[in-house]
Order: structure tokens, then sequence, then C-alpha cells
């Protein structure tokens, strides 16, 4: 309340004092709203949102938001800015550890092929695909968030499969372990991979596994996931699992998902699984 009654919003430049006190005006200069204290003009704080619920309060990642808030944080959407040279964003964050999105793949398309391009620049795909939808999509968080840990998921026969695992170390993000092609291993084991999927099979040999696995004149590669053969070695390797698969030889389209042949071979039998796939990033 101003002394003569309700506050007023004045626009023109008056000294604040005592009989002013309560008064607010807007200020051209600064383009804020100030508020007369009787003595000088204050600007008035802005409320400030949770942390992740709005564009100007962004966490760095969704387990930043996790770690840093206070009572029940619900998985959902929220902003997150993991890099200072990327404007902030919205992405779908996995509260329960505190995931965040980074991909989704449709095992029979061709979005993500081993050699499509989403693999090696930093463009996006449906950024606004903010849920667990069939809807492929490519987060800026592929090339901008710092992960220790990946979340990798397929769907198959409407249940999802989950698979943790650590990086063993920080990485500035996934784009820098898969844009140039050259293959990084990871330690996992086939039975790993296998429990993506309810009837995952492999053959017993090469098992090499990681980040842009494939031969050279290998009828087989994968950006991330296992190879396997009958024979012991990997250049013709016949059975995969894994996520941006290429050169399979199959027909229709096969990007994500377990394909083993039959045969004594193959440890459980002939597969041909294409599946809906998810990656998340911490």
């Amino acid at each position: 309340m101003g002394p003569a009654g309700p506050q007023q919003l004045l626009s023109s430049i008056i000294d604040c004092n005592d009989t002013m006190e309560g008064y607010v005006r807007y200020s051209k200069e600064s383009k804020s709203v100030l508020f007369c204290d009787g003595t000088d003009w204050i600007g008035l704080a802005p409320i400030e949102s949770a942390l992740g619920e709005s564009r100007r309060n962004p966490g760095n990642s969704c387990k930043d938001i996790l770690s840093r808030s206070v009572g029940n944080v619900s998985t959902g959407v929220y902003w997150i800015q993991p890099s200072s040279s990327y404007p902030p964003f919205q992405t779908y964050c996995d509260m329960d550890g505190g995931w965040s999105l980074i991909m989704k793949m449709d095992g029979t398309q061709l979005t993500f092929e081993y050699y499509s391009a989403l693999w090696s620049n930093n463009v996006t795909l449906n950024n606004d695909s903010l849920d667990l939808s069939a809807t492929e999509s490519k987060m800026a968080t592929y090339f901008t968030l710092n992960i220790t840990e990946l979340r990798l998921g397929m769907t198959d026969g409407g249940t999802t499969r989950w698979l943790d695992f650590s990086l063993g170390t920080a990485v500035p993000s996934l784009y820098l372990m898969i844009a140039d092609g050259n293959y990084r291993p990871t330690n996992l084991g086939r039975d790993a991979w296998k429990s993506l999927l309810d009837s995952a099979s492999l053959q017993p040999h090469c098992n090499k596994e990681g980040f842009n696995v494939g031969e050279a004149g290998n009828n087989r590669v994968v950006r991330i996931g296992i190879l396997s053969n009958e024979q012991n070695d990997c250049f013709s390797s016949d059975s995969f699992l894994g996520f941006g698969v290429g050169n399979t030889g199959l027909s229709g389209f096969f990007t994500v998902g377990n394909y083993a042949p039959g045969g004594p071979g193959s440890d459980n039998g002939s597969q041909n699984i294409r599946a809906f796939a998810y990656v998340f990033g911490r």
C-alpha cells in the first residue's frame, strides 16, 4: 500500500522518500520494476524457478538436477545446459538415477544405420520428442553432455530391458566416443549384452565389443555393441547385438537389435530381432 491508497506504477523518475514508500515504478534504463523503500529505489528480485524448470535456471545435467534438488524429483522434462558454448535446452530425464536422454532409435529404419551422418555430426533430430515414445530422436546431449556412464535400453515384445555400465573415465560427450570411427573397447562380456533382449543369441567366437566395432572387410559393423562369429576370428563375423548396425546383408532395414544365424554355433539358435532402442548418459 502507498501512503494514499494502493501501490501505483509510476513511469516518471521521482525521488524515493518517506511519502513515496511502497510505490513502484518501471525503469526504462534497467528495463526492470523498482520498489521505493522510503529511501532508495530497489530492483525487485525475479522469482527463480526450481533448478531445471526454466530456461533461465538450467541444471548442468539430469544428474546435477537430481543431486542439487530438495525433496522428490520426478522423471520428466527438464532444462539443462551441459556446455557453456551451447544454449540451454530441454531433455527427458530419468530421475531414477539422473539419466539424460541422448538418443532413441528404431531398428526397422535406416535413420541410425552405421554410416549415417547423425553419428558424426552435431545436428539434432526430433529434439522435441521429450519422452520414451517410439519417435526416433537425437538430443543435443549427444555432443554436449559429459558422461561417465551409459544406460542402454532395447524394447522387444513390449518389454524394455536395460544395461547400465561405466566408461571408466569422464568423457566430454558420446559424440567424441563415436564420431571419429575409432574402435574403443568395453569389457562387459557377451552375457551382459544379451541381457538387453529376452531371446538373444550369439556365436561363440570373436566377441569384440564396444564402440565402432568391426574389422576391415567385415560384413557386419556396429556403433555400440558386440560382434561374434562361428570361426575363431573377427573378420567374417555373422552375428551381432547392438545399436547402429551396418553392412548386415540381410533383407529389410536392420539397424538395432540382434541377429544370429541358425546352426549349432549360435548359443540360442537363430534370431532376427529388430528392436527399438534408447541411449541415456550421466
